[in-house]
């Protein structure tokens, strides 16, 4: 598999194109999203009536830092806190 990815931080965009190789030939994929930043995160959640539980700055819950690429949010209900979550 070779893959290449496009930035543009303008417009919260991500691109990445991907070309992956099988018994069957080649094949090529495209996957583009938006993405949002901490702050707008927050700001949706808190819209939608969630408040903050938990931030990492991985999956293995390392701290966000200034130089954090990737961050794991975790939002609860508002209200919610001590409930059974099952």
């Amino acid at each position: 598999m070779c893959s290449s990815d496009l930035l543009d931080p303008g417009q919260q965009r991500y691109t990445s194109h991907y070309t992956v190789t099988t018994g069957e030939g080649v094949h090529e994929l495209d996957v583009s999203f938006r993405y949002a930043g901490m702050g707008e995160l927050d700001l949706m959640a808190r819209l939608a009536g969630l408040t903050p539980r938990d931030r990492w700055g991985d999956w293995s819950g390392g701290p966000v830092h200034g130089s954090s690429v990737y961050h794991v949010s975790c939002y609860q209900l508002d209200g919610a806190e001590g409930r059974d979550r099952g």
